[in-house]
């Protein structure tokens, strides 16, 4: 995995050079993006970050850059740094409903509700995670309505683990099984595996509870 990582830096960096002599704005962004994803990747997120502003500082459509700020959103959230974050997600979102770009609005409408969950607010984790569910219905995308009852399901379960209210148990597993569905239909079985793990785990807790009554 390493070495691939490694290659990919390699190629990265020569195609940036090939890109800064040729004054192609647009390639210099994703081979910038290409090096900043590597460096992700291999766990060196400073070095990261620093690719993505480099990427963020070219005079470009800034429809482009939509991606690069919900990237450095997640670098944020991984370091713990939920301010920024949330931020950087609020920043891309705003491009998104600019230039109409509704599918990357859907994904970055659920990131920030996994940003919001995992910062501990949950009100906030739910809205955007709703918002982003009903934009991905009205795309009619199978595959990004799956992921957002995925994530909903995360965020109900996570939120039993702090109330041990049975409600959110109730609402985890619904929304885990229209994720089941979904995700059976678009055939990605990695999903489904997945899924399956989480149900288990659903299944258990509700178990754990009802010893504890």
């Amino acid at each position: 995995m390493l070495n691939d990582l490694d290659n990919a830096l390699l190629y990265g960096k020569k195609c940036f050079e090939i890109a800064e002599n040729l004054d192609n704005k647009e390639f210099e962004l994703y081979t910038l993006s290409t090096i900043a994803d590597a460096f992700y990747h291999k766990g060196e997120l400073d070095k990261a970050l620093g690719f993505y502003e480099k990427a963020l500082d070219l005079k470009i459509n800034e429809k482009i850059k939509s991606r690069i700020y919900s990237d450095i959103a997640l670098i944020y959230s991984k370091e713990g740094n939920f301010e920024e974050a949330i931020n950087y997600s609020q920043k891309a979102i705003e491009i998104d409903k600019k230039y109409s770009n509704y599918r990357g609005l859907v994904i970055d409408l659920l990131n920030l509700g996994e940003i919001y969950r995992q910062a501990g607010n949950f009100s906030e984790a739910e809205f955007f995670l709703l918002a982003g569910l009903n934009e991905a219905k009205e795309l009619n995308n199978e595959f990004w309505e799956a992921t957002a009852y995925f994530d909903l399901d995360k965020f109900y379960m996570n939120k039993y683990e702090k109330s041990s209210n049975f409600s959110d148990i109730i609402y985890a597993k619904e929304y885990l099984t229209k994720a089941h569905y979904l995700y059976e239909s678009t055939d990605d079985k990695a999903k489904v595996m997945e899924l399956l793990e989480r149900v288990n785990a659903i299944i258990n807790s509700e178990f754990e509870l009802k010893k504890s009554e």
